[in-house]
């Protein structure tokens, strides 16, 4: 007796189709949200006016003229330690290539 292999069901339901990663599905629900410019135009309109609400209750940063002499030191002296190792890994990166 011969043995035939079962019929493949060629239509593709929501079984069949292969799962999407997140990335995925984050890339098609932002592409559908972009679709409409009025809509997107809007979204990022609600965007920045958060920000700025933000901002101006101080949850980001305080700008350097709005801070305490004792801040802006502390401040300038991170900035110059931040400098420092900055140029001297530029330094190193420099003499690494000279090799």
């Amino acid at each position: 007796m011969m043995s035939f292999p079962p019929e493949e069901n060629t239509s593709k339901t929501p079984r069949q189709m292969p799962r999407l990663s997140a990335a995925e599905k984050q890339c098609h629900y932002r592409a559908r949200q972009d679709a409409d410019p009025a809509k997107r135009e809007a979204y990022l309109a609600k965007g920045r006016q958060k920000w700025r609400e933000k901002r101006e209750q101080g949850a980001y940063y305080k700008p350097i003229s709005e801070q305490s002499e004792r801040e802006k030191r502390a401040k300038r002296k991170a900035w110059r330690r931040a400098q420092e190792q900055s140029r001297c890994r530029k330094k190193q990166a420099s003499g690494e290539e000279a090799f």
